[in-house]
Protein backbone atom coordinates (compact mmCIF):
# COMPACT_ATOMS: atom_id res chain seq x y z
CA UNK A 1 0.00 0.00 0.00
CA UNK A 2 1.35 3.41 -0.98
CA UNK A 3 0.14 6.77 0.41
CA UNK A 4 0.70 8.61 -2.90
CA UNK A 5 -0.36 8.24 -6.51
CA UNK A 6 1.24 10.09 -9.38
CA UNK A 7 -0.95 10.25 -12.47
CA UNK A 8 0.97 12.14 -15.11
CA UNK A 9 1.33 15.60 -13.61
CA UNK A 10 -1.36 15.08 -10.96
CA UNK A 11 -0.46 14.00 -7.44
CA UNK A 12 -2.99 12.26 -5.21
CA UNK A 13 -2.66 11.55 -1.49
CA UNK A 14 -4.68 9.11 0.61
CA UNK A 15 -6.27 11.07 3.47
CA UNK A 16 -5.28 8.99 6.49
CA UNK A 17 -7.45 11.01 8.87
CA UNK A 18 -10.55 9.38 7.33
CA UNK A 19 -9.38 5.77 7.63
CA UNK A 20 -10.65 3.17 8.22
CA UNK A 21 -14.17 4.41 7.55
CA UNK A 22 -13.52 6.15 4.24
CA UNK A 23 -10.85 5.74 1.59
CA UNK A 24 -10.56 9.16 -0.04
CA UNK A 25 -7.78 10.30 -2.36
CA UNK A 26 -7.27 14.05 -2.47
CA UNK A 27 -5.35 15.96 -5.12
CA UNK A 28 -2.42 18.08 -3.99
CA UNK A 29 -1.77 20.87 -6.50
CA UNK A 30 0.94 23.01 -4.92
CA UNK A 31 3.19 23.63 -1.94
CA UNK A 32 0.52 25.14 0.33
CA UNK A 33 -1.69 22.12 -0.35
CA UNK A 34 1.08 19.81 0.84
CA UNK A 35 1.70 21.99 3.90
CA UNK A 36 -1.97 21.60 4.81
CA UNK A 37 -1.89 17.83 4.28
CA UNK A 38 1.21 17.34 6.43
CA UNK A 39 0.07 19.76 9.13
CA UNK A 40 -3.34 18.09 9.45
CA UNK A 41 -1.82 14.57 9.54
CA UNK A 42 -3.40 13.49 6.27
CA UNK A 43 -0.01 11.92 5.67
CA UNK A 44 2.05 10.64 8.59
CA UNK A 45 5.11 8.54 9.31
CA UNK A 46 8.62 9.96 8.95
CA UNK A 47 9.49 8.29 5.62
CA UNK A 48 6.14 9.25 4.05
CA UNK A 49 6.44 12.84 5.26
CA UNK A 50 9.91 13.14 3.75
CA UNK A 51 8.59 11.97 0.39
CA UNK A 52 5.58 14.27 0.70
CA UNK A 53 7.89 17.24 1.33
CA UNK A 54 9.97 16.42 -1.76
CA UNK A 55 6.89 16.06 -3.95
CA UNK A 56 5.47 19.28 -2.50
CA UNK A 57 8.57 21.17 -3.62
CA UNK A 58 8.17 19.75 -7.12
CA UNK A 59 4.56 20.93 -7.22
CA UNK A 60 5.60 24.36 -6.05
CA UNK A 61 8.43 24.58 -8.60
CA UNK A 62 5.94 23.73 -11.33
CA UNK A 63 3.56 26.41 -10.10
CA UNK A 64 6.36 28.99 -10.03
CA UNK A 65 7.46 28.15 -13.57
CA UNK A 66 3.95 28.22 -14.98
CA UNK A 67 3.08 31.47 -13.28
CA UNK A 68 6.18 33.10 -14.72
CA UNK A 69 5.59 31.99 -18.31
CA UNK A 70 1.98 33.20 -18.21
CA UNK A 71 0.11 29.88 -18.14
CA UNK A 72 -1.24 30.35 -14.63
CA UNK A 73 -0.93 34.09 -14.26
CA UNK A 74 0.31 37.36 -15.74
CA UNK A 75 3.72 37.72 -17.33
CA UNK A 76 5.49 36.07 -20.22
CA UNK A 77 8.92 35.25 -21.53
CA UNK A 78 9.89 32.43 -19.17
CA UNK A 79 11.18 32.34 -15.64
CA UNK A 80 13.50 35.28 -14.84
CA UNK A 81 17.12 34.57 -13.92
CA UNK A 82 16.52 35.42 -10.28
CA UNK A 83 13.53 34.82 -8.06
CA UNK A 84 12.40 31.29 -8.90
CA UNK A 85 14.70 29.48 -6.51
CA UNK A 86 14.09 32.08 -3.79
CA UNK A 87 10.38 31.34 -4.01
CA UNK A 88 11.22 27.65 -3.81
CA UNK A 89 13.29 28.22 -0.68
CA UNK A 90 10.35 30.10 0.84
CA UNK A 91 8.15 27.10 0.03
CA UNK A 92 10.72 24.81 1.64
CA UNK A 93 10.58 26.83 4.86
CA UNK A 94 6.78 26.57 4.88
CA UNK A 95 6.87 22.82 4.34
CA UNK A 96 9.42 22.35 7.13
CA UNK A 97 7.20 24.30 9.52
CA UNK A 98 4.26 21.97 8.88
CA UNK A 99 5.93 19.16 10.87
CA UNK A 100 9.31 20.31 12.18
CA UNK A 101 9.87 17.13 14.23
CA UNK A 102 9.55 14.76 11.24
CA UNK A 103 12.96 13.07 11.00
CA UNK A 104 13.03 12.60 7.23
CA UNK A 105 11.68 15.98 6.22
CA UNK A 106 14.83 18.06 6.66
CA UNK A 107 17.19 15.94 4.58
CA UNK A 108 14.56 15.36 1.86
CA UNK A 109 13.99 19.11 1.51
CA UNK A 110 17.74 19.75 1.45
CA UNK A 111 18.26 17.15 -1.27
CA UNK A 112 15.60 18.70 -3.49
CA UNK A 113 16.98 22.21 -3.00
CA UNK A 114 20.46 21.01 -3.95
CA UNK A 115 19.05 19.37 -7.08
CA UNK A 116 17.27 22.63 -7.95
CA UNK A 117 20.47 24.64 -7.58
CA UNK A 118 22.43 22.16 -9.66
CA UNK A 119 19.84 22.33 -12.46
CA UNK A 120 19.98 26.14 -12.67
CA UNK A 121 21.53 27.02 -16.06
CA UNK A 122 24.61 29.23 -16.51
CA UNK A 123 23.90 32.91 -15.98
CA UNK A 124 21.14 32.36 -13.46
CA UNK A 125 23.47 32.90 -10.49
CA UNK A 126 22.26 29.48 -9.18
CA UNK A 127 19.04 31.24 -8.20
CA UNK A 128 16.72 29.53 -10.63
CA UNK A 129 16.21 28.85 -14.33
CA UNK A 130 16.10 31.35 -17.15
CA UNK A 131 13.74 31.06 -20.10
CA UNK A 132 11.09 28.46 -20.92
CA UNK A 133 13.57 25.66 -21.69
CA UNK A 134 15.51 26.36 -18.50
CA UNK A 135 12.34 26.40 -16.45
CA UNK A 136 11.26 23.00 -17.74
CA UNK A 137 14.69 21.52 -17.07
CA UNK A 138 14.61 22.97 -13.57
CA UNK A 139 11.18 21.53 -12.78
CA UNK A 140 12.05 18.11 -14.20
CA UNK A 141 15.27 17.96 -12.18
CA UNK A 142 13.31 18.62 -9.01
CA UNK A 143 10.75 15.95 -9.90
CA UNK A 144 13.52 13.45 -10.67
CA UNK A 145 15.07 14.00 -7.23
CA UNK A 146 11.70 13.63 -5.48
CA UNK A 147 11.00 10.39 -7.34
CA UNK A 148 14.48 9.11 -6.47
CA UNK A 149 13.80 9.74 -2.78
CA UNK A 150 10.51 7.87 -3.12
CA UNK A 151 12.06 4.88 -4.90
CA UNK A 152 14.95 4.69 -2.44
CA UNK A 153 12.46 4.36 0.38
CA UNK A 154 10.50 1.67 -1.43
CA UNK A 155 13.70 -0.26 -2.10
CA UNK A 156 14.68 0.02 1.58
CA UNK A 157 11.27 -1.32 2.62
CA UNK A 158 11.56 -4.29 0.26
CA UNK A 159 15.03 -5.14 1.53
CA UNK A 160 14.00 -4.77 5.15
CA UNK A 161 10.96 -7.00 4.67
CA UNK A 162 13.06 -9.81 3.18
CA UNK A 163 15.80 -9.44 5.77
CA UNK A 164 13.41 -9.17 8.71
CA UNK A 165 11.36 -12.18 7.61
CA UNK A 166 14.49 -14.33 7.70
CA UNK A 167 14.55 -14.05 11.51
CA UNK A 168 11.16 -15.76 11.88
CA UNK A 169 11.40 -19.36 10.76
CA UNK A 170 8.08 -20.64 12.09
CA UNK A 171 6.47 -17.88 14.21
CA UNK A 172 2.88 -17.04 13.31
CA UNK A 173 1.49 -14.88 16.15
CA UNK A 174 2.60 -11.24 16.38
CA UNK A 175 1.77 -8.13 18.37
CA UNK A 176 2.33 -4.71 16.79
CA UNK A 177 2.51 -1.24 18.29
CA UNK A 178 1.94 2.07 16.49
CA UNK A 179 1.84 1.97 12.69
CA UNK A 180 4.75 0.93 10.51
CA UNK A 181 2.98 -0.15 7.32
CA UNK A 182 3.04 1.08 3.75
CA UNK A 183 1.12 4.26 4.58
CA UNK A 184 3.94 5.36 6.92
CA UNK A 185 6.51 5.00 4.13
CA UNK A 186 6.70 5.26 0.37
CA UNK A 187 5.06 1.84 0.20
CA UNK A 188 5.76 -1.56 1.72
CA UNK A 189 6.33 -0.48 5.30
CA UNK A 190 9.02 -1.25 7.83
CA UNK A 191 8.08 -3.44 10.82
CA UNK A 192 4.66 -4.26 9.39
CA UNK A 193 6.29 -4.93 6.04
CA UNK A 194 8.07 -7.92 7.58
CA UNK A 195 4.74 -9.45 8.59
CA UNK A 196 3.33 -8.82 5.13
CA UNK A 197 6.37 -10.58 3.63
CA UNK A 198 5.73 -13.62 5.82
CA UNK A 199 2.05 -13.64 4.85
CA UNK A 200 2.78 -13.37 1.14
CA UNK A 201 5.25 -16.24 1.38
CA UNK A 202 2.43 -18.47 2.64
CA UNK A 203 2.82 -18.14 6.41
CA UNK A 204 -0.46 -18.30 8.38
CA UNK A 205 0.10 -15.01 10.24
CA UNK A 206 -2.22 -13.46 12.82
CA UNK A 207 -1.75 -10.12 14.56
CA UNK A 208 -2.78 -8.25 17.69
CA UNK A 209 -2.61 -4.51 16.97
CA UNK A 210 -2.41 -2.06 19.87
CA UNK A 211 -4.64 0.99 19.57
CA UNK A 212 -1.71 3.42 20.00
CA UNK A 213 -3.17 6.51 21.63
CA UNK A 214 -3.92 9.35 21.19
CA UNK A 215 -4.44 9.11 17.41
CA UNK A 216 -5.13 5.36 17.31
CA UNK A 217 -2.71 4.66 14.48
CA UNK A 218 -2.70 0.97 15.36
CA UNK A 219 -6.45 0.58 15.65
CA UNK A 220 -7.10 2.58 12.48
CA UNK A 221 -4.17 2.26 10.08
CA UNK A 222 -2.43 -1.00 11.04
CA UNK A 223 -5.72 -2.87 11.24
CA UNK A 224 -6.87 -1.39 7.93
CA UNK A 225 -3.71 -2.42 6.09
CA UNK A 226 -3.78 -5.93 7.57
CA UNK A 227 -7.43 -6.43 6.67
CA UNK A 228 -6.73 -5.36 3.08
CA UNK A 229 -4.12 -8.13 2.93
CA UNK A 230 -6.47 -10.73 4.44
CA UNK A 231 -4.46 -11.10 7.64
CA UNK A 232 -6.51 -11.79 10.82
CA UNK A 233 -6.11 -8.87 13.23
CA UNK A 234 -7.50 -8.14 16.70
CA UNK A 235 -7.37 -4.88 18.62
CA UNK A 236 -5.47 -4.56 21.88
CA UNK A 237 -5.52 -1.72 24.40
CA UNK A 238 -2.06 -0.21 24.61
CA UNK A 239 -2.11 -0.25 28.41
CA UNK A 240 -2.63 -4.01 28.40
CA UNK A 241 0.40 -4.82 26.28
CA UNK A 242 2.54 -6.13 29.22
CA UNK A 243 -0.12 -8.78 29.80
CA UNK A 244 -1.02 -11.58 27.44
CA UNK A 245 -3.84 -10.57 25.06
CA UNK A 246 -7.20 -11.79 26.35
CA UNK A 247 -8.04 -15.35 25.39
CA UNK A 248 -4.74 -15.86 23.58
CA UNK A 249 -1.64 -17.93 23.82
CA UNK A 250 1.67 -16.08 24.02
CA UNK A 251 2.72 -13.90 21.13
CA UNK A 252 5.69 -15.17 19.15
CA UNK A 253 6.89 -11.64 18.44
CA UNK A 254 6.35 -8.02 19.32
CA UNK A 255 6.72 -5.47 16.52
CA UNK A 256 6.64 -1.95 17.79
CA UNK A 257 7.92 1.58 17.76
CA UNK A 258 8.89 4.13 15.15
CA UNK A 259 8.52 3.48 11.43
CA UNK A 260 12.17 2.37 11.46
CA UNK A 261 12.17 -0.05 14.40
CA UNK A 262 11.36 -3.75 14.89
CA UNK A 263 11.43 -5.56 18.21
CA UNK A 264 11.26 -9.33 18.65
CA UNK A 265 10.25 -10.98 21.93
CA UNK A 266 8.83 -14.39 22.79
CA UNK A 267 6.32 -12.85 25.23
CA UNK A 268 5.62 -9.08 25.21
CA UNK A 269 8.17 -7.14 27.25
CA UNK A 270 9.08 -9.99 29.60
CA UNK A 271 12.58 -9.62 31.02
CA UNK A 272 15.25 -11.97 29.73
CA UNK A 273 13.67 -12.51 26.32
CA UNK A 274 15.76 -12.01 23.18
CA UNK A 275 15.15 -8.83 21.20
CA UNK A 276 16.17 -7.97 17.66
CA UNK A 277 16.11 -4.43 16.29
CA UNK A 278 16.41 -3.49 12.65
CA UNK A 279 16.14 -0.32 10.63
CA UNK A 280 17.73 1.35 7.61
CA UNK A 281 20.81 3.42 8.41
Amino acid sequence: MEPFRLDGERLWLLDQTLLPHEERWIEIADGPGMVEAIGHLRVRGAPAIGIAAALGLWLEARRIARAEDGRDGPGAGGLPPRGGAEELRDAARSIRSARPTAANMGWAVDRVLRAAEKAAPPGSDASGPAGNAGAETWVQAILAEALTIWEEDRAASRAMARWGASFFRDETRFLTHCHTGGLATGGGGTALGVLLELHRSGRDVSVWATETRPLLQGARLTAWELQREGIPVSGQQSGHVPARPRGARSAHSVRRGRPKLHVRSRVPFRRGDPHRRAGPL
